[in-house]
């Protein structure tokens, strides 16, 4: 899966779709393990990202990526979610896998994503990030399923919380579709 980032340190569209439409897709069992990360996303370092925002997106990306690849794969909850994402955020993506599920549609292709840190609280030592970002999923949702209103990208605002160990998206609004016009 090739998940294109526009910007600096650049789901999504589909995922909008899917949390939209509450479609997604079914196929391997909860308890299967999960593939291992798409090469087309940056693998997770050794080290700490060296900032606070380059964290919160990270967090943001990573959350993507789980969502994106269990997407293709049928996962209705991949144990992985819970490294990037928690409360509000965990459950809207987790809704959306298990809706797709239920509806027997299968995702293939990727979203391409922007993200931006639009601002970090406190100054000194931020402990949550507000994130915008642009998605387009047209290439990432069925085609069976597409309508001219689907392809649009939509507009996200995301919240990333800082925990004192790790930085996860905890709250998260996706738009409806052009809501980045």
């Amino acid at each position: 899966m090739a998940v294109v980032h526009r910007g600096a340190a650049a789901i999504c569209g589909a995922v909008v779709a899917m949390v939209a439409a509450s479609c997604t897709p079914t196929g391997p069992d909860r308890s299967a393990p999960s593939p291992p990360p798409s090469p087309s996303f940056p693998e997770p370092s050794s080290s700490a990202p060296q900032t606070a925002e380059e964290a919160a997106l990270a967090a943001y990306e990573g959350m993507w990526a789980v969502v994106v690849d269990a997407s293709h794969d049928g996962v209705t909850e991949p144990p992985e979610l819970g490294d990037y994402a928690q409360g509000q955020a965990h459950a809207l993506m987790v809704q959306a896998l298990e809706s797709a599920a239920e509806e027997g549609v299968t995702y293939s292709g990727d979203p391409v994503l922007n993200p931006e840190v639009i601002s970090l609280a406190p100054e000194e030592n931020p402990t949550t990030a507000d994130i915008e970002d642009c998605a387009d999923g047209s290439a990432w949702i069925p085609a069976e399923n597409r309508t001219d209103s689907q392809i649009k990208p939509r507009r996200i605002e995301a919240t990333a919380s800082y925990d004192g160990l790790v930085w996860r998206v905890s709250e998260m609004r996706i738009w409806e579709p052009g809501s980045c016009d």
